[in-house]
């Protein structure tokens, strides 16, 4: 059963009437007007602000300017989760959003994650030239990447002759045994 109550309130020192209708469990219907002068109320979905024009945000009922609620980005690496990732740094859905290192626009790395999320783990990944490739940090020492056969591989830093090997990526770690056993490390 629905009561009315008329209050007033004074804003700038102007009196300004506003109608808050209250529903029975079913939250609260508010007006523009009554928004803008008075506290906040609580909400846990938008149909508990069942006026048009109200959403509910953060817990409360607000009015609804379009903008996108706040990011929902545990790893705070600029990916968010949920429906709507409008006020995320990038819009594209995170789908660990535990790990940092794992977002869609991450290159993927020999670390046993799955960096770029497409579902597979230490992948080999394309190239065209070099600069397509990870930077050299996590690199084993006296390696580099190469742009080859339009792969992304680790290579000895001097790759000539018995050295000129690819360094596999092996459970998560380079698997430099064959290189060490060369000399070519």
């Amino acid at each position: 059963m629905k009561t009315k109550h008329i209050l007033s309130s004074v804003l700038l020192g102007a009196p300004v009437a506003a109608m808050l209708l209250f529903s029975s469990g079913a939250g609260c219907i508010l007006d523009e007007d009554f928004l803008k002068v008075q506290d906040q109320y609580p909400c846990e979905m938008d149909s508990d602000c069942s006026e048009p024009g109200f959403t509910c945000r953060n817990g409360f009922c607000a009015i609804d300017d379009g903008s996108a609620p706040p990011c929902e980005d545990q790893d705070e690496d600029g990916y968010g989760v949920g429906t709507d990732r409008r006020d995320c740094e990038f819009p594209e859905l995170d789908a660990d959003d535990n790990c940092a290192e794992c977002n869609p626009g991450a290159k993927e790395l020999c670390d046993g994650l799955d960096n770029d999320t497409n579902g597979s783990t230490d992948e080999s990944i394309s190239c065209e030239n070099i600069t397509d490739c990870p930077s050299a940090q996590g690199l084993p020492t006296n390696t580099r990447w190469s742009c080859s056969s339009n792969q992304c591989v680790v290579i000895p830093s001097i790759a000539t002759g018995e050295c000129d090997i690819v360094i596999s990526c092996v459970g998560g770690s380079y698997d430099t045994a064959e290189a060490m056993s060369k000399s070519c490390l």
